[in-house]
């Protein structure tokens, strides 16, 4: 007998075993973010508003449909369609519209970040610039000179 044969854990397998690359470790390249990052997310990216409204209007379909078989027509299908729709996006649809909630929420603190720092920097440039200091100057003193101004 062989060796191999008395003992299966030293037995080779036959096939070759694919070559093993680590993944937790990033490559050196730059890292991609925004428009980059999105197209390289392929189809797995969604706009999370997108995501919701069609998710909402899938529900009022639903809905409508349901409330047509029961036998609602008319106003009654359409009151009945939204009333029910609107009960159930917010029971279930909590994650969406938290995604939707966040992603505006940082659009607006990226937009008011952008004004306070062209604030900043327009503060700045005004302080060390004797120009500016001398328009400001200037047109605060005449100001009371104004014959046209109402008072």
């Amino acid at each position: 007998m062989s060796q191999s044969s008395q003992n299966p854990e030293a037995v080779d397998s036959v096939e070759p075993q694919p070559a093993t690359i680590d993944v937790t470790e990033p490559a050196n390249e730059a890292p991609v973010t925004g428009a980059a990052a999105a197209a390289a997310d392929g189809p797995s990216y969604r706009h999370p508003f997108l995501v919701y409204s069609a998710l909402r209007f899938g529900l009022l379909l639903v809905a409508g449909v349901v409330c047509y078989l029961l036998g609602a027509r008319g106003i009654l299908l359409i009151l009945l369609a939204f009333l029910i729709s609107a009960i159930a996006s917010f029971v279930l649809l909590v994650p969406q519209r938290d995604a939707v909630g966040q992603r505006t929420g940082a659009y607006f603190r990226r937009l008011n970040q952008r004004i306070e720092d062209s604030k900043t920097a327009e503060d700045d440039a005004a302080a060390g610039d004797p120009d500016v200091d001398a328009a400001v100057g200037s047109a605060s003193e005449t100001s009371g000179d104004n014959p046209n101004r109402q008072q």
